[in-house]
């Protein structure tokens, strides 16, 4: 008669413990994010549920940013992080390179002066046409586009609307992600699927483990 209470005893203490988890390290370091533009201006919606919540923090400066938002990965977003925020130099590198050139500094006469002098040979100015060609050709065009429904260039990015990913500014991997697909473009639509995936980020930073609804 006292097996099937035991039982059930330590069933509700396995679901119990799954469901409050230690926050994973790297998300315990997160105190600010910075939003890179989403889909129908999804990070808005998310930057102000996050923000009512009081999560962390939502900073518009990417070097005050712990981590990066975004809702798609690849090749363009490693351009976009490389341009927000770059790498800091190895250390040495600053060093190597003044003492490459040192011995072109110390030089004289024609060496040093030939060191010192820009090449006589000039390359054509692009033509606004090439301009344009390389402007439209780039991927990060992607993340400037204010257009929704403009035509994005063709690039290796991949981009699945609803997956949101939380990428850490050092290592520049995923530290967490959430799937919320809206149902349409509307306001009520983004918004509230910007507070279930700000509730479950609230969730994954305080080491609670919530069902998808």
């Amino acid at each position: 008669m006292t097996k099937i209470p035991l039982l059930l005893f330590s069933v509700f203490a396995v679901a119990m413990s799954a469901a409050n988890e230690p926050p994973r390290p790297e998300l315990l370091q997160v105190k600010s994010v910075y939003l890179l533009p989403m889909h129908f201006g999804f990070d808005q919606y998310l930057a102000n549920e996050i923000s009512r919540m009081g999560i962390v923090r939502v900073v518009i400066d990417p070097a005050q940013a712990d981590a990066v938002l975004t809702d798609r990965l690849g090749d363009a977003l490693e351009q976009k992080l490389d341009e927000i925020m770059p790498r800091p130099a190895p250390a040495g590198a600053k060093t190597a390179e003044s003492t490459a050139t040192k011995p072109a500094a110390e030089g004289s006469g024609e060496s040093a002066k030939s060191a010192t002098e820009p090449a006589s040979e000039t390359k054509p100015a692009s033509t606004s046409t090439d301009r344009k060609k390389s402007s439209r050709n780039s991927p990060l065009d992607i993340f400037n586009a204010a257009d929704p429904n403009a035509a994005h260039p063709a690039t290796t990015f991949s981009s699945g609307r609803g997956n949101v990913f939380l990428i850490d500014r050092g290592t520049r991997s995923v530290i967490w992600s959430f799937y919320e697909a809206p149902r349409s473009a509307q306001p009520d639509d983004l918004k509230r699927s910007a507070d279930k995936v700000a509730a479950a980020l609230k969730n994954a930073v305080r080491g609670k483990t919530t069902g998808h609804p």
